[in-house]
């Protein structure tokens, strides 16, 4: 069996969050326009995320069991306003921050998780299995966001998204959209696909 996650985080217009009308599908409780937005230098509206075996949502359910806040739970696979089962162990999930406040304490939790992360490296060193603490400090204070921080080497150095590198980075530009969302009066929507797919496995 192996784990497949990816991650959509976008900006929306609040109007374009709509409560579902469709019959068919009467277990998904939004229905959301989405749109293109042309970003502008030093703007991130959007950030797409996948890490191998999942690797990075696992780190963050860790680290952020430990971090004293909810604030963050969105983005990690067990909190979530809609799930849908799409097969063979699949699902889409979103989670949405319409209200401006919550968004606010969002952004302000997430400079704050940071800065807790600096203080707490001892955890940061048992998810990622990196101890050099120098090195973990460096890469916790990097500056680099990418609307694809996977593989955007220029800020992290591994395109398997399975290191802490790709996490801060991934984390700092998903600020940088809500940043953008709170500039422009928008709502975020962070989407979820993936789960457990099928595969055979062999006994040792």
């Amino acid at each position: 069996m192996s784990i497949d996650l990816n991650t959509y985080t976008f900006c929306v217009p609040r109007e374009n969050i709509l409560l579902s009308q469709d019959p068919v599908r009467s277990s998904e409780k939004y229905n959301i326009r989405y749109i293109k937005i042309e970003e502008k230098p030093g703007e991130i509206c959007h950030v797409s995320g996948s890490s191998r075996n999942g690797w990075a949502t696992y780190a963050l359910n860790y680290l952020l069991s430990k971090f004293p806040s909810d604030a963050l739970r969105f983005l990690v696979e067990d909190y979530y306003d809609q799930r849908t089962p799409t097969g063979h162990g699949m699902f889409e999930q979103i989670s949405i921050l319409d209200q401006k406040s919550h968004l606010e304490n969002a952004l302000s939790e997430m400079k704050t998780f940071f800065a807790w992360c600096l203080e707490n490296l001892d955890d940061v060193a048992e998810v990622s299995g990196l101890y050099d603490y120098d090195e973990i400090v460096e890469i916790i204070n990097k500056k680099g966001v990418s609307n694809s921080p996977r593989f955007e080497l220029s800020i992290q150095g591994d395109d398997e998204g399975d290191n802490i590198d790709y996490l801060f980075a991934y984390l700092r530009s998903i600020a940088k959209v809500m940043e953008y969302s709170l500039q422009n009066n928008m709502a975020v929507v962070h989407e979820q696909q993936g789960g457990y797919g099928d595969m055979e496995t062999e006994d040792d």
